[in-house]
């Protein structure tokens, strides 16, 4: 009750008198791992979660909660092996498919995080969030139909998803259908004004319709809010490219000669 109350503090130590005097259960560790997490001590909670692990190897929502401590340190090999291990001691979890699922899609691989993906929705995962990352692992893998549909679904759900626009731009873009897809990123920009992959795609935007200058403005709008390396890396390339072909135009204007 104390930990409801707002008082942490009170929280862990009651977890702690707890876990003491229940060396054989899990479960004070568990929540004291919680306690921890919320207070954004990553470190602490590893240490009580992977002694929860020992007291109680094969409960699956011990792995879970590791599975998901280690994803949010970024370290999402191991967050697929432990939430691994929870789908096959509890199959059927909502929660463990979609956090399988979010791990796979960070290391890269959406094709496998689709699976669970679509298997966390069959499961009851909250369909908002879960069908906007389902329509970006749809375009990575370029199926720009399913990408479109689920991320409108997404936006039927909650209106302000910025990532949903994103995707919808995405795909208008690689349609070639301009019209389309600007509201679309400027709409997520308005609603995640540090959106970088909207400004990414906003780049591509003014340089398919010849405005590299525009462009180039929107790609190191991009570059300065990504916090991903791999987006980043992406962003410079084409800032790169962009950037020489903004060159070429400005020295082909300098060099040409006014008629009479």
């Amino acid at each position: 009750m104390c930990y409801d109350g707002g008082h942490g503090r009170c929280a862990e130590e009651a977890w702690r008198l707890a876990s003491f005097l229940t060396p054989d259960d899990a479960n004070p560790l568990l929540a004291l791992g919680t306690v921890y997490v919320s207070r954004g001590d990553l470190t602490s909670a590893q240490g009580v979660l992977e002694a929860a692990q020992s007291r109680a190897p094969t409960n699956p929502e011990v792995h879970n909660n590791l599975g998901v401590l280690y994803a949010r340190a970024g370290d999402h090999r191991r967050a697929v092996a432990a939430f691994l291990w929870a789908r096959e001691l509890q199959p059927g979890v909502a929660a463990v498919e979609r956090n399988l699922a979010y791990s796979l899609h960070a290391l890269g691989e959406p094709a496998q995080a689709l699976a669970h993906y679509e298997a966390a929705l069959a499961l009851g995962s909250p369909p908002a969030d879960t069908l906007v990352n389902t329509a970006i692992a749809y375009y990575e893998v370029g199926r720009l139909n399913e990408a479109a549909d689920a991320a409108r679904r997404a936006l039927d759900y909650d209106a302000s998803l910025s990532a949903a626009h994103t995707v919808l731009g995405a795909v208008a873009l690689d349609r070639r259908q301009v019209e389309e897809a600007l509201p679309h990123l400027n709409r997520a920009l308005v609603l995640d004004p540090a959106n970088s992959r909207a400004y990414a795609f906003l780049g591509l935007f003014y340089e398919l319709i010849d405005q590299p200058g525009r462009a180039v403005a929107a790609l190191e709008r991009a570059l300065s809010v990504a916090q991903d390396d791999s987006l980043r890396d992406l962003v410079r390339l084409h800032l790169d490219r962009v950037r020489v072909e903004e060159a070429n135009l400005q020295s082909g204007r300098e060099g040409s000669v006014p008629s009479p």
